[in-house]
């Protein structure tokens, strides 16, 4: 995660992440990101593990938040300004790319 908040941040991004989600509803993804020219601008992103599980609440928040994107983006148009991720080590590259741009 700190890897991830640290390049998001060098190129831009801004970066919420709640240090303490204890007293928070269960399930809100890991991190948000938000960028202003960069596409997807606003990134829901839970971290796991490489055999990490998600849990029924992560589960649920990561697929209405895709539910929504659907809605805004229907009939698998691009979505070019939103984006819920589970990300794990082996995506790497993948996120490196989305968060640099290039």
């Amino acid at each position: 995660m700190g890897t991830i908040m640290e390049l998001a941040s060098i190129c831009g991004w801004l970066v919420f992440h709640d240090y303490d989600s204890r007293r928070n509803t269960a399930g809100f993804p890991d991190l948000v990101l938000v960028h202003p020219t960069k596409s997807p601008g606003i990134i829901f992103a839970e971290l796991k593990t490489q055999k990490g599980k998600t849990a029924i609440k992560q589960e649920e928040w990561l697929n209405k938040l895709a539910a929504v994107i659907d809605k805004i983006y229907p009939n698998g148009a691009k979505r070019e300004h939103i984006s819920v991720c589970l990300w794990r080590p082996n995506h790497w590259t993948q996120i490196e790319e989305i968060l640099t741009g290039e």
